[in-house]
């Protein structure tokens, strides 16, 4: 895996789908944020926080299913 990583391509492809969605002045107002140390933070943080909230959509749907609302 490590031999076909290529990081340029890989910045090729998401730069191509970034710049479909956003101006250049928008990705560099981006890049100041994950830059900064609450975007660092955040990044960090995304795995935790991900799993963190896919296990309370679970529980809360879980609870729904068990206990129907009433009408």
């Amino acid at each position: 895996i490590e031999a076909a990583y290529d990081p340029d391509k890989l910045m090729e492809i998401v730069g191509s789908v970034y710049g479909r969605h956003f101006g250049a002045a928008e990705v560099e107002e981006m890049l100041r944020f994950w830059e900064s140390p609450t975007g660092k933070r955040l990044a960090a943080l995304q795995p935790q926080i991900v799993e963190e909230t896919r296990e309370a959509l679970s529980t809360w749907i879980g609870e729904r299913l068990a206990s129907p609302p009433r009408r």
